[in-house]
């Protein structure tokens, strides 16, 4: 097992439909789970895994919060 930094958070999306994500402590590798718990009726997905953050997309144009929380 691989131990994670405790990492979560929360993206703020402005009209578009992708919102990077980046760490403030790099994570040992892109092996890890994200968690999202949006405030938006819309569906949301994450792409783009790195050790230094993600990328968290929407089906559509979004305006509003999605928590995220990292999972080891």
């Amino acid at each position: 097992e691989t131990l994670g930094h405790n990492l979560r958070g929360s993206a703020t999306f402005s009209g578009g439909t992708s919102v990077a994500v980046s760490f403030s402590v790099a994570e040992p590798n892109s092996s890890y789970y994200v968690a999202l718990g949006p405030d938006i009726n819309n569906t949301f997905w994450v792409s783009s895994k790195t050790t230094s953050g993600f990328t968290i997309n929407s089906a559509s144009a979004a305006t509003g919060a999605v928590d995220w929380v990292l999972i080891r």
